[in-house]
């Protein structure tokens, strides 16, 4: 890189890499499990931004009770240990994995040769020099090298996050719906409470419609006054 532009090298190395390179930043971010809900949900509910407000709620609790039933159902019939994504990640890791030369450092670190780089994996630590294991927090194609000259399981080094326990537990709530306004049991205190802030809510508006009127009265005399004078 400092070949191709010299200044610019120099100046996200005094940046330092933690503000910019995902690898070495030590919090969550970006594309780890982060699903952009609210993208999801400004498409979702696009057919009902003209309705009123109750609408609008009622309309949004019908789309996440579809969700959560529709994403329950297929989570039930999920047979692995993890999750449809995971598993797929996992098999193009482990395509990857039969090219690399793995050494054996200690029973659980190794020093491990893809043909470009060499690096060391500690799966006690779950860690690789490449922070790809570290960081998705699934084995990577260096890992899964190891783990597989264990004979260890490859889902016991995944986060549980992943695992479709994991998902069954995410979509186990049930939505229901309201139900008629008529048949919502409103409780006495609840409902004085009501009242008075309705009360109390005109009184304000009839006061300032009051001094509305009369700002005007005087607007319109003090107007006329200057006319005839």
């Amino acid at each position: 890189m400092e070949n191709i532009n010299y200044e610019a090298t120099m100046y996200i190395t005094d940046v330092i890499f933690e503000r910019w390179a995902r690898a070495y930043n030590p919090r969550k971010r970006y594309n780890l499990m982060s699903s952009n809900i609210a993208k999801a949900m400004n498409n979702a509910i696009k057919a009902c931004r003209e309705l009123l407000i109750t609408g609008v709620i009622d309309y949004i609790r019908g789309v996440l009770q579809r969700w959560f039933y529709d994403r329950r159902t297929s989570a039930g019939k999920l047979k692995s240990t993890l999750t449809t994504k995971a598993d797929v990640n996992i098999g193009v890791n482990d395509e990857k994995a039969h090219y690399i030369t793995v050494y054996s450092i200690t029973y659980y670190s190794f020093l491990v040769k893809d043909g470009d780089l060499d690096g060391t994996v500690d799966l006690t630590s779950k860690t690789c020099t490449s922070r790809e294991f570290d960081m998705d927090e699934i084995p990577c194609e260096h890992a899964l090298a190891c783990i597989r000259i264990r004979r260890f399981s490859y889902a016991d080094y995944c986060s549980p996050y992943y695992s479709s326990a994991f998902l069954v537990a995410a979509y186990i709530g049930e939505i229901h719906p309201v139900g008629h306004p008529l048949n919502v049991v409103v409780v006495e205190e609840d409902l004085k409470r009501t009242v008075f802030r309705h009360l109390v809510r005109e009184l304000v508006n009839q006061d300032v419609q009051l001094v509305i009127v009369m700002v005007t009265i005087v607007i319109h005399a003090h107007t006329r006054d200057r006319l005839d004078h």
